[in-house]
């Protein structure tokens, strides 16, 4: 005979091992809990951590590019002065025309301020310089891509110069080819007529390379990082003055304690 057990109970000993693995079940959900809550506690710590170094990196990266940005307009403006005997309108003028170059090219504002600098240490008056910088931009294109740096401007700088002083091999070095007519006239020429020339030169050897690269995919890239280096030297020039305060008040500060 098969026995009915739906209305079987447990037994006493079975109800008590039922009653304390719930207990203990329970106690572990709470203790779950507690560290579930303790463990998002410190990600949020870390994240907020995280978080705020990344902040203080970003405006740190502003204000130093803002330094740079100000010894940079400070050089170049002596400079002008000094060897190119340049009036402050002028030199305004190409800081200005930088800055429209990099517009439409991947040589950034700060890296054709560089070269123009250099070139004004040849003593070129600033119609020169402005004749020059954008098939010198092409022709540093044409040798680093859209890597050039400050130090690559410079030279290039140095090498229109010297093709500047009448030393038209100085171009030739470096793979730029020009016609007798044309390397006459940079020899034996006038300042206006040697910078034309050499900007023909350039331009013939080159072309619009600056602005050509400046449409492609890497170029686009290039110009977002110009432009996001651009905002970080504005960002950061609104920044200087409480740096400047406070590394002031820090400085008095120092001052007292010795």
């Amino acid at each position: 005979m098969i026995k009915k057990i739906s209305n079987a109970r447990p037994s006493k000993g079975t109800k008590k091992s039922l009653d304390n693995a719930g207990d203990g079940a329970e106690k572990n959900g709470s203790k779950f809990a507690t560290f579930k809550s303790r463990i998002g506690g410190v990600v949020s710590a870390i994240g907020g951590f995280i978080s705020s170094t990344a902040i203080v990196g970003f405006f740190k990266e502003c204000t130093q590019g803002a330094i740079n940005a100000t010894t940079a307009n400070a050089k170049m403006t002596e400079v002008m002065k000094s060897a190119s005997k340049a009036t402050d309108s002028q030199i305004d003028s190409l800081k200005q025309y930088a800055v429209e170059l990099s517009k439409t090219g991947v040589i950034s504002a700060g890296l054709n301020q560089t070269a123009m600098t250099q070139l004004s240490t040849f003593g070129l008056t600033t119609d020169s310089i402005k004749t020059l910088i954008p098939q010198l931009d092409n022709l540093a294109v044409n040798q680093k891509g859209v890597n050039a740096t400050s130090e690559d401007m410079m030279n290039y700088a140095n090498m229109v110069g010297k093709a500047m002083q009448g030393t038209a091999t100085a171009m030739t070095r470096v793979g730029v080819t020009m016609t007798d007519a044309q390397k006459k006239i940079i020899e034996n020429g006038t300042e206006q007529q040697r910078a034309s020339v050499i900007a023909e030169v350039l331009k013939q050897n080159y072309g619009n390379l600056n602005e050509e690269i400046a449409k492609t995919p890497k170029g686009k890239s290039k110009q977002l990082q110009n432009n996001l280096a651009s905002l970080k030297v504005t960002l950061g020039q609104n920044l200087l003055p409480i740096v400047v305060k406070f590394t002031s008040m820090l400085s008095k500060l120092l001052t007292w304690f010795n």
